[in-house]
């Protein structure tokens, strides 16, 4: 997740912001989807947003029966 805000980074300098990201894992610990929250989010950049929850979507977590997740990514360049 960091290399999809580092990548971006190195195109355009001072990017960063918060990301919040919303998923929703399975019973089974897939991640069924993922979406970003604007109306919590400032980082308005479509090439690590699409990164991130392409990042999420991989993980996988213990079955455990599922649940939802919002979770915020703070990207700075410190």
């Amino acid at each position: 997740i960091k290399a999809c805000y580092q990548k971006e980074l190195n195109r355009a300098p001072g990017l960063g912001g918060k990301l919040v990201v919303n998923f929703v894992i399975s019973a089974d610990g897939v991640v069924k989807s993922t979406r970003i929250d604007p109306g919590k989010s400032s980082l308005r950049n479509d090439a690590v947003e699409n990164c991130v929850r392409t990042q999420i979507t991989k993980l996988k977590f213990p079955a455990k029966g599922g649940g939802v997740v919002n979770y915020p990514f703070i990207f700075n360049q410190s």
